[in-house]
C-alpha cells in the first residue's frame, strides 16, 4: 500500500508538471510509465485506477491554455469542462463557466468572453493580482490602468489586491490617479515596487470612503520638482476634492502627496519604504503621505529617504503616526517654490479637527539637501487637543518639536544638534508651542543637545509663545560648544499655575546668559533650575520676568556649579544671612549699605523695616531698594513711619543672579532726601558655594 501512495503522489506532479506540454498524449505518458514501472505492477486494478488518474489530467481543467485558446474554445468544451486551467504567464487560475450570465462585459481580468458568447469566471481565492489584467511589472511599461482595474475589482468584490512586481506608472491627467474606494485592500510582497515620475498628482487618492488598508511596498519618486504647480493639479482638485475642503484650506498642496486621503474613516497605512531616485532638491519626493479631514487613521512603520515630507494631516482626530523612520530631507522654502511650506516628518496643523492624536517612536536622522534653509521645520509639527508625542529622536538642524494643544502629554524627547550651523536654526527655537494655547500639559523627560559654534543664527533652545496654564515642563538642555549666546536660553510667554525644572549645562560659557525669560503675564508658577558652568567668572541670569506683568512665581535656583568647586555630601551650598542697619545722617538722596551682598552670592531674600521713623520735612514719602543701577529692584514702599518695609513680595525684578562680584544695597528717597533722622534695616538672605573641607 505504501508502494502504491508514492507512485501515486510521483504521478500527480508528473502530470500537472506535464500538464502544459500541448505535444504529450495520453499514450506517450502511458507508455513511459509502462516501460518504467511494468515490473512492479502487475494488478489490474491498480493499471485501472492509475489510467482514471492519467484521463483526468490529460482533460481542460489540467490541460491548459493560453488566454487566446480559451477564447476561442468550441462551446462543447467550455460547457461540459467544468473548470479550465490558464496557464498563461501572469494568469495562472482555474476558470469556470456561468450558464447563468450572458451580459457581463470581458474585463480580461476575472471575466473571460469568448468567441461563442459564453461567460467563464474566475475562480479566486483571497487575492487579484494586477497581471490578471494585463500588467506587465518590468518597472518600465505603464501597469498604471492594470492596476486600476485590479484595485478597484478586488475592492468591490471582497479580495486583496496583491502586488508582487515593480510597475511603473505614468500620471498625465487628472483622471490618472487610481481612486480607493470603501473596502480597499492593497498588499505587497517584499520585493514589489512602485514607481512614479510626476509630482502634481497622487498616484492613490480616496475621497469619501472608510476601511482603506494598504501594507508594505517600495515607493520611488523618479520625477522633477517644478517651480509651478503643473496645471493639472488645479484641475484634479476642482474635479475630485477641493468641494471637500473648507475654505481657506490648500488642496492644491496636499494632492501632490503620493497618497491622498481626504474626509475618511478606518485607513492603514503601513510598512511602506519611500524612496527617491536623485537626492536633490527638485528630484527628490515632495510628500509621501497627505490625510485630510479623516478620522481614524494609523500610519505605522516606514521609512523615508530623499523626500521633503513625511506625513501631511489636516483637522484629523484620532490619528496615530509611529515607527517612522527618515534619512534625508530637503529644503524648498524659497519665493520660487511658492507652492511649498517648511517640511516636517509630520505636520498635523490645528484646522478645526478634534485632536487625539498620537505620535510616537519617530526617528529623524536630519541629513539635509543642500539649499535654502527651511526656518521653522522641525521634525515634528502638532496643532491639536489630547494627543501624545513620546519616542522623538531628532538630530534635524532646525529643531525637534512645534507643538500645541490642550490636554497633552509630550514625553522622551530627544535632541542633537551636533556640528549644526546656527545659521540654519531660527529664533524660535529647538522646541516651540504656537499659535496655540497649551493647558493642562505635560512635557517630560525631555533632553536638547546642541554646540554653540558661532552666533550668525538665533540661539533660544524652548520658546513657548502660546497660553500655557496647569503645565509640567521637566527638560536638560546642554550645550558643549564655545560660543555665548546672544538671546535667553528659554523663552515662556503667558506661562500660568505651571510647574519647570530645567536642568542646564552650559560648560564654556564666559558671558551672562539668561536661563529662563517670562515674558507676558507668567503668574503663579513653581520653577526650579539647576545650572551647570565651568567658567567660574561667569554671571548666570538665570530667572528674569518683566516687571509689570508678571508675578507671584516661586523662584528656586537650585544648584549653580562653576567647575571650580568639589562637592561631596550636603555641604555644597549654605544659607548665609547678613544685616546692616543704615542711619540717616544729614541731608542725602540715598543710603548705601556697601558690599552687602558678597562675591559668589545668589540672593533668596532681601527685606527692609523702618527701625526709627524718617524725618519728612523734606517731603520725603517713602523710599525705593535697589543695587544702584536698578533703583526699585528689590521693591518700594510708601510711609516713613516705624515698622513700614519691604519684601519679596515688592521685588520688581525676579531675576536671580550669582553675584561675580560684590553687591551693594541703596535705599533711595522718594519725594524728598533724606534729612537728618531715621533708621532702616536691611537683611538679606543668600546661598554661597563652600567646599566640604572634610571630603576635599
Amino acid at each position: 500500500m505504501k508502494q502504491l501512495t508514492s507512485i501515486l503522489i510521483f504521478l500527480a506532479f508528473a502530470f500537472v508538471s506535464n500538464a502544459q506540454d500541448k505535444d504529450r498524449t495520453i499514450q506517450d505518458v502511458n507508455k513511459n510509465f509502462e516501460k518504467s514501472f511494468s515490473e512492479r505492477i502487475t494488478s489490474q486494478d491498480i493499471k485501472n485506477s492509475l489510467n482514471r488518474v492519467i484521463s483526468f489530467a490529460d482533460s481542460a481543467r489540467f490541460k491548459g491554455y493560453t488566454m487566446s485558446q480559451i477564447k476561442a474554445l468550441k462551446s462543447s468544451v467550455v460547457t461540459t469542462s467544468g473548470t479550465i486551467y490558464s496557464n498563461e504567464e501572469g494568469k495562472h487560475g482555474f476558470w469556470k463557466y456561468d450558464p447563468n450570465d450572458n451580459t457581463t462585459a470581458d474585463n480580461v481580468g476575472t471575466v473571460w468572453v469568448t468567441n461563442s458568447g459564453l461567460r467563464l469566471k474566475r475562480i479566486i481565492d483571497d487575492y487579484v493580482y494586477p497581471e490578471w489584467f494585463g500588467a506587465v511589472g518590468n518597472g518600465t511599461t505603464n501597469d498604471l490602468e492594470a492596476l486600476r482595474k485590479a484595485i478597484t475589482y478586488s475592492s468591490q468584490n471582497g479580495y486583496i489586491c496583491l502586488l508582487r512586481k515593480k510597475y511603473y506608472v505614468a500620471l498625465t491627467t487628472e483622471n490618472s490617479p487610481i481612486e480607493l474606494l470603501s473596502n480597499t485592500k492593497i498588499e505587497f510582497t517584499k520585493d514589489a515596487e512602485l514607481k512614479y515620475d510626476f509630482f502634481g498628482l497622487p498616484v492613490f487618492w480616496a475621497m469619501g470612503r472608510s476601511n482603506i488598508k494598504i501594507t508594505g511596498g517600495t515607493y520611488t519618486f523618479a520625477g522633477t520638482l517644478t517651480t509651478a504647480l503643473p496645471a493639472v493639479t488645479a484641475t484634479f482638485n476642482t474635479q475630485k476634492i477641493k468641494a471637500s475642503y473648507p475654505s481657506g484650506s490648500f488642496p492644491d498642496r496636499d494632492v501632490q502627496a503620493m497618497i491622498t486621503v481626504v474626509n475618511c474613516t478606518d485607513v492603514q497605512l503601513s510598512g511602506m519604504n519611500m524612496y527617491s531616485a536623485g537626492a536633490t532638491n527638485t528630484t527628490m519626493m515632495n510628500k509621501p503621505i497627505s490625510v485630510a479631514y479623516s478620522s481614524r487613521v494609523t500610519i505605522r512603520d516606514l521609512y523615508i529617504d530623499a523626500a521633503h515630507w513625511g506625513c501631511l494631516a489636516w483637522a484629523v482626530s484620532y490619528f496615530t503616526f509611529e515607527n517612522v523612520k527618515q534619512r534625508m530631507h530637503g529644503q524648498l522654502q524659497t519665493s520660487v517654490y511658492t507652492w511649498e511650506a517648511p517640511a516636517h516628518v509630520l505636520y498635523v496643523p490645528n484646522f478645526a479637527g478634534n485632536g487625539f492624536v498620537t505620535c510616537r517612536n519617530i526617528t529623524d536622522l536630519g541629513i539635509e539637501v543642500a539649499g535654502t534653509s527651511n526656518e521653522g521645520a522641525n521634525s515634528v509639527k502638532i496643532f491639536a487637543p489630547n494627543s501624545v508625542v513620546e519616542n522623538i529622536f531628532s538630530s534635524r538642524p532646525q529643531g525637534i518639536l512645534d507643538f500645541g494643544g490642550d490636554d497633552s502629554s509630550v514625553k522622551n524627547l530627544h535632541w542633537y544638534g551636533e556640528n549644526v550651523p546656527l545659521a540654519k536654526i531660527d529664533l524660535a527655537g529647538v522646541m516651540r508651542t504656537l499659535n496655540l494655547s497649551t493647558n493642562r500639559s505635560t512635557f517630560t523627560d525631555i533632553f536638547l543637545n546642541r554646540p554653540y559654534t558661532d552666533n550668525t543664527g538665533g540661539d533660544v533652545f524652548v520658546y513657548f509663545s502660546s497660553n500655557c496654564t496647569d503645565c509640567i515642563i521637566d527638560m536638560n538642555i546642554r550645550s558643549s560648544g564655545t560660543q555665548n549666546p546672544s538671546n535667553p536660553v528659554c523663552i515662556f510667554n503667558n506661562l500660568v499655575n505651571s510647574k519647570l525644572n530645567i536642568y542646564f549645562d552650559a560648560k564654556n560659557f564666559t558671558v551672562t546668559p539668561t536661563l529662563v525669560r517670562l515674558d507676558g503675564s507668567c503668574t503663579n508658577n513653581h520653577i526650579v533650575t539647576d545650572f551647570m558652568c565651568n567658567t567660574a567668572s561667569v554671571n548666570a541670569r538665570v530667572v528674569e520676568q518683566s516687571k509689570t506683568t508678571s508675578g507671584d512665581n516661586q523662584l528656586m535656583f537650585r544648584h549653580l556649579f562653576t567647575g571650580k568647586e568639589t562637592y561631596s555630601g550636603t555641604g555644597a551650598f549654605q544659607l548665609n544671612h547678613v544685616s546692616q542697619e543704615l542711619t540717616v545722617s544729614g541731608n542725602t538722596a540715598t543710603l548705601t549699605a556697601s558690599n552687602l551682598l558678597p562675591k559668589g552670592a545668589i540672593l533668596v531674600s532681601l527685606t527692609t523695616i523702618v527701625t526709627t521713623a524718617l524725618d519728612a520735612t523734606t517731603g520725603l514719602t517713602g523710599y525705593q531698594v535697589g543695587d544702584g543701577s536698578d533703583a526699585d529692584r528689590w521693591g518700594a514702599k510708601t510711609g516713613v513711619v516705624v515698622a513700614t518695609n519691604t519684601g519679596n513680595a515688592d521685588w520688581t525684578a525676579s531675576t536671580i543672579e550669582c553675584f561675580t562680584s560684590a553687591k551693594s544695597v541703596v535705599i533711595t528717597a522718594v519725594g524728598g532726601n533724606f534729612s537728618t533722622s531715621g533708621k532702616i534695616l536691611i537683611r538679606a538672605s543668600y546661598i554661597n558655594s563652600a567646599i566640604d573641607t572634610d571630603n576635599y
